[in-house]
């Protein structure tokens, strides 16, 4: 490995070929070296076929990358920027983002809900859809999300009749079946031999 050494230059000296060959061998294609303590203004011009980041130190310390202010029409809204070693993986926090890419988003995070006794912090995820009632009952398709989630616990959903396509009476939500599906009820006498029902709910 090659590093760029000014030790023997000073005022006086002459510059020497073991000098120059510091230069062939730090900046040359077919013995490229390192060259340490240099800085930089302006602009690097050039091209490259791969950017290589050296290992870290470690390999299960945490780094933090270093964002240099520059110009351009979009701030950058990064809070923090994490580099774990050991699981190799970066983790982001923003202010607000406007494009994604090789993105998923499915729940939304750090929610507060109230499981009966105390409020808990959840990540949410939703469901919804419309199903008929027949004197009285109805059940959903089932929802592989909702296998093994129970009512009120981490699980929380509404229905209501379409207006004017049912009984005045509010939809009970009764249970969450062993196969996913969310089941519904009404007692009410008279009720429609058919209504279409809609519900909408988070799971955690």
């Amino acid at each position: 490995m090659a590093t760029l050494d000014s030790s023997n230059i000073v005022n006086g000296n002459i510059i020497e070929p073991n000098d120059i060959l510091q230069l062939y061998s730090a900046f040359g294609s077919t013995n490229p070296g390192s060259i340490t303590g240099l800085v930089m203004t302006g602009s690097l011009d050039g091209s490259a076929t791969s950017i290589i980041i050296p290992t870290p130190p470690t390999p299960t310390g945490i780094y933090y990358p270093t964002l240099v202010p520059g110009v351009g029409t979009q701030n950058l809204e990064i809070g923090t920027m994490e580099y774990n070693a050991a699981t190799d993986t970066l983790t982001t926090t923003a202010s607000y983002a406007t494009t994604a890419l090789n993105a998923s988003v499915e729940q939304v995070n750090n929610q507060r809900y109230d499981d009966g006794s105390i409020i808990q912090s959840g990540n949410f995820k939703f469901i919804g859809g419309k199903v008929t009632m027949t004197a009285g009952a109805a059940t959903s398709n089932a929802f592989s999300v909702l296998l093994g989630k129970i009512l009120g616990v981490n699980a929380f959903i509404t229905a209501n009749y379409i207006s004017g396509n049912g009984p005045t009476d509010s939809v009970i939500v009764s249970s969450i079946n062993g196969s996913g599906a969310v089941v519904f009820s009404n007692n009410t006498p008279g009720a429609p031999a058919s209504a279409i029902i809609v519900f909408t709910g988070f799971y955690i």
